[in-house]
């Protein structure tokens, strides 16, 4: 499924499995040589997130931890260091 990034420059899209257990989340740099940033609009119903609840994302690249609330979360992506974040979604945070 695709999510609304608010950067043409930027596109972000995720994939669960069947049983809802794993949710990965992509967003990617389209721009070879260029930093961007942006707001993405993410659609968590799809993604088996509750809007009230904080939820972490972890980048599989860099192993970093993140925690998010709500659809509207802020990114930016240098191709020169990281061109994309592969995010585990987890709903409960750890």
């Amino acid at each position: 499924m695709f999510h609304h990034v608010d950067n043409e420059e930027l596109i972000a899209y995720s994939k669960r499995s069947v049983d809802g257990k794993n949710v990965t989340l992509m967003v990617v740099n389209l721009s070879p040589h260029s930093v961007h940033s942006g707001w993405v609009h993410l659609d968590l119903q799809a993604l088996g997130v509750e809007a009230d609840k904080p939820f972490q994302v972890v980048d599989l690249l860099t192993e970093a931890y993140y925690t998010w609330k709500g659809p509207r979360n802020y990114v930016q992506l240098d191709p020169h260091v990281l061109p994309a974040h592969i995010f585990l979604v987890r709903r409960n945070q750890r």
